[in-house]
């Protein structure tokens, strides 16, 4: 999903007023330190690669210890006062929650986005400074749609550097040590399975 570039209202909300914007609009939004911002959907490439991704993750992780959220799920920033929606964490063990707004988790292991034209900037920007603060964080993982490539950032813990990896071709896997006991590995053919990349 994609958050539009205008600011929807000019004052500061309360998460209070947030939760019930949200509600009666039946629309996503951010929330940036009382400032709100509508979600656009995605396009056909971008649905049908989270649908693909997130499958393939909850297979993997049925039954274990880590679990994944969809683009549903709200992300609390809270050291940036931000609600923000990835479009897919896997958290694992605890599932730590927002004080103030229950429906909003704190400590994913993985973040993933799916990159667009309008939005890599921000993915790759801003949105990555906000993510890097999360303690429990050990890889953001940006997902090209245009073709199958893939960058993966990640770090041994909260204080170590990040390293960058780049993975593609349909004939590549992503790897993902999330937990001292598991590592996903899924193939990039079905990452990409029945997405057809644009020319």
């Amino acid at each position: 999903m994609q958050p539009q570039t205008n600011k929807d209202y000019n004052s500061k909300l309360t998460v209070e007023q947030y939760v019930k914007l949200e509600q009666e609009t039946n629309q996503k939004y951010e929330f940036h330190d009382g400032q709100v911002y509508a979600m656009a959907g995605g396009t056909d490439s971008h649905n049908t690669i989270m649908v693909n991704l997130s499958g393939e993750i909850y297979t993997r992780l049925k039954g274990k210890e880590c679990r994944i959220k969809n683009s549903e799920t709200k992300l609390y920033l809270e050291n940036k006062n931000k609600y923000v929606y990835p479009d897919a964490m896997i958290i694992c063990g605890e599932q730590e929650k927002a004080k103030n707004l229950k429906d909003a988790f704190t400590n994913p292991v993985v973040i993933i986005e799916v990159l667009s034209k309008s939005t890599q900037g921000y993915d790759r920007g801003d949105k990555f400074g906000f993510y890097r603060a999360i303690c429990s964080l050990r890889h953001y993982v940006l997902v090209e749609q245009k073709e199958a490539k893939i960058d993966i950032f990640s770090r041994k813990s909260p204080t170590s550097l990040w390293d960058i990896q780049t993975i593609e071709g349909l004939e590549s896997n992503l790897e993902l040590e999330i937990s001292e006991t598991e590592t996903l590995i899924i193939p990039l053919k079905d990452i990409y399975y029945d997405v057809v990349f644009e020319q």
